[in-house]
């Protein structure tokens, strides 16, 4: 009997131990999520100072100069010289357009003004002195009771609608881009997954067996999913180099061609041409769209897709798109995905 008396004090003890202590998850999340915050809330007084600053000054060039008029012009030399670089990112444009750009942008403003909301009501309780001591109340608190504080001032002053409107609009714009390159680009997401499958099959093991010793055992496991996405994308990757030396040729042709047609519109408009000119079938635009656009795939192939210095800084947040979209549209869902079961 006194045996039977100790199991169920163990058994309780030992649930005890698995329980999940939240306070101890908080106290380790704590200072992660106060950090995250300051961030967004100094990414958000940036990109407010920088529309505030010059967000006048820019619409009254774009006023003064037509520049708005130019833009097809300016997208068509961009893909010209771009568009083998930018490949999936042009795609993804082009996806966004036919699901309806004004309804990604809506739901952007939407999402931006949430987080302006947010961002006042954070800063607002920056200086809430309850208890009248002349400290701000924040400054008296370790991370984890700032971090706990924080979302739920941010949880009060936004609008949940709002926030559930724009970010719904924006998830469904996501599926219908990554469904829509998927089916553009399912032949190289196809070639490129069976290469990264059969990479897997045949190094992971040899990799595996010289870096499980030095894993601990706990996280052994994830060492062969990591192998596994990180040889699809290697061949996700590969499939779509072959394709953009195509598609540098395809896209440089139609942005010059989108190039020349958007030039001879504007200089039509405000008079500097004559409507005759600008038509399809004037053999001068012809011939010139055409030597521009292969002269655009040339100096992509013979800069390997790559963009000098300084451009490369300026177009570091497009190429770190272009990479982003790449993985989502190349990696065939997440583990536990139908997806990815068919594709073993």
């Amino acid at each position: 009997m006194g045996s039977d008396e100790v199991k169920p004090s163990e058994t309780a003890s030992q649930v005890g131990d698995r329980s999940i202590d939240f306070k101890q998850i908080q106290k380790k999340v704590g200072p992660i999520a106060v950090m995250i915050g300051e961030i967004l809330m100094k990414g958000v007084d940036l990109i407010s100072w920088v529309v505030d600053e010059y967000g006048d000054d820019v619409m009254h060039f774009v006023e003064k100069y037509h520049v708005d008029e130019l833009g097809p012009a300016l997208w068509g030399l961009a893909m010209t010289f771009f568009g083998g670089v930018y490949m999936v990112l042009i795609s993804a444009i082009e996806a966004a357009n036919i699901f309806g750009m004004h309804r990604v942008v809506a739901s952007l403003q939407g999402l931006w003004k949430q987080i302006k909301v947010a961002k006042v009501a954070y800063e607002k309780d920056n200086l809430v002195d309850e208890n009248k001591d002349g400290v701000a109340d924040v400054s008296l608190m370790d991370k984890s009771q700032l971090a706990a504080r924080k979302a739920m001032v941010i949880l009060k002053a936004v609008d949940p609608n709002q926030l559930a409107e724009a970010l719904e609009g924006l998830t469904q714009a996501w599926i219908a881009v990554i469904a829509t390159l998927r089916v553009k680009f399912a032949q190289a997401i196809t070639l490129g997954t069976s290469i990264g499958n059969n990479l897997d099959q045949f190094v992971s093991p040899f990799i595996m067996r010289v870096v499980n010793p030095h894993v601990p055992r706990e996280y052994a496991k994830w060492v062969p999913v990591s192998l596994k996405y990180t040889f699809r994308y290697m061949g996700v990757a590969l499939a779509f180099k072959l394709m953009r030396y195509v598609s540098a040729v395809f896209v440089g042709l139609k942005g010059s061609e989108i190039f020349f047609f958007g030039l001879s519109t504007f200089l039509v408009r405000h008079n500097y041409l004559e409507k005759e000119f600008a038509t399809k079938g004037n053999p001068l635009i012809t011939a010139g769209f055409t030597a521009l656009g292969l002269f655009g795939a040339y100096v992509q192939i013979a800069r390997n897709f790559s963009i000098p210095f300084p451009f490369n800084v300026l177009c570091l947040p497009l190429t770190i798109a272009e990479k982003v979209l790449m993985f989502c549209v190349g990696s065939k869902g997440l583990p536990g995905d139908p997806g990815v079961a068919g594709a073993e």
